[in-house]
């Protein structure tokens, strides 16, 4: 039987690897001229609706109090303001740089949680960490298109982000189950989108099939399947486990880089997949880890 742990790891990895595909979806709308709080409307209204759909056909309870009401609005707009940082940067950076200089959000969350939350991290942990931030560094040889506004707006993104997955392990919200959690965090996110659309008077409709399959792309798997087990993940191994494993959202984009956007893969990024490898394994087998005279080692 898979342990609660397992199942913990499992769901980071696949939250990692939703999350980066983001730019795959995104790029092509913004090439048919849709705007940045466009695109995001498009990505929390049908990743509600999606999940609204799974949850009735399931017997999932949409119960909620009004205390954890009040969170939700709050997580879900922190949650909503992360993805318009991240989503405008890619109009000054490449997707998968941008993924890629997103990760620092692991250190934020490591350091937030030692300082204020008096979390030991073991040794383990601490390589883990710093293996996944090298082979971030790795997967990219600084040829890479980077402006100052499109750096900032992604340092923003990486920091709410890191409030955000923190702040969501101590609040009511945990006590709604995670389809619940995810549904009213995308729904109660929308109300910034309609801000920054005049009301939603601003949105732009995609004009073709392919537009209209990015949308569905984008509300079904960066939305909707990512925050659904990034929940999942946070509740099973913590802020900290999980954002050193979200690791693959970088090698996602890099993987849709080079197989839809014909970017080259180099010898140095692909050693910057290995070493990300390599930190994942750490978290993962670190307990079961040994030296000789030593029964464990630290986690």
């Amino acid at each position: 039987m898979i342990s609660n742990q397992t199942k913990g790891y499992l769901f980071a990895l696949i939250s990692g690897v939703t999350f980066g595909t983001n730019p795959l979806f995104a790029l092509p709308l913004y090439d048919r001229g849709i705007s940045t709080p466009s695109v995001l409307f498009y990505r929390f209204s049908l990743g509600a609706v999606l999940l609204a759909v799974y949850m009735l056909l399931t017997g999932k309870s949409f119960r909620i109090s009004g205390k954890q009401l009040f969170h939700a609005f709050l997580f879900g707009s922190l949650f909503a303001l992360t993805s318009f940082f991240f989503f405008r940067s890619l109009h000054w950076m490449d997707g998968g740089l941008a993924t890629a200089v997103m990760f620092i959000y692991p250190g934020i969350v490591a350091v937030i949680m030692f300082l204020f939350f008096r979390e030991r991290l073991g040794w383990i942990s601490w390589i883990a960490l710093l293996c996944s931030l090298c082979g971030v560094g790795l997967l990219y040889e600084g040829n890479g298109s980077v402006s100052l506004p499109g750096l900032g707006l992604v340092l923003l993104s990486a920091l709410s982000y890191s409030f955000y997955i923190i702040g969501l392990k101590y609040s009511p919200l945990q006590k709604l189950s995670s389809e619940s959690l995810t549904f009213y965090q995308m729904l109660l996110g929308l109300p910034v989108f309609l801000c920054m659309t005049s009301g939603g008077t601003g949105i732009r409709l995609p004009s073709d099939v392919i537009g209209w399959g990015c949308v569905f792309g984008l509300a079904l798997f960066p939305a909707m399947l990512s925050i659904l087990f990034m929940s999942l993940a946070l509740r099973y191994i913590g802020p900290t486990k999980t954002s050193i494993l979200t690791a693959v959202e970088p090698m996602t984009a890099i993987f849709f880089g080079v197989l839809v956007f014909h970017e080259t893969l180099t010898v140095r990024q692909i050693f910057g997949v290995i070493v990300i490898l390599l930190s994942v394994t750490l978290v993962v087998t670190g307990k079961n880890l040994k030296l000789p005279g030593q029964k464990r080692l630290p986690e």
